[in-house]
């Protein structure tokens, strides 16, 4: 948990983002920030990420996508 946890910081302090260390999930504004994108874009990103792991058998949340599986996915 703690190296995860080392990781998420690297990553946050490399997109020049704050995110609070105890934040398991990115939501629409966060993704804008890393991708710099417009909102539209950011929620069709999220629902085709949701749409992944809900195929995997995975509870996902409308507008929220796991910062795990996002970092795992675009290979940050």
């Amino acid at each position: 948990m703690q190296k995860e946890k080392n990781d998420f910081e690297k990553v946050a302090k490399d997109v020049n983002i704050f995110l609070p260390k105890d934040k398991y999930y990115y939501d629409v504004s966060d993704i804008m920030k890393i991708r710099q994108c417009k909102e539209k874009a950011a929620y069709i990103i999220i629902k085709n990420l949701n749409k992944e792991l809900e195929t995997k058998g995975f509870l996902t949340y409308k507008g929220r996508v796991s910062i795990k599986y996002y970092h795992e996915r675009y290979n940050i």
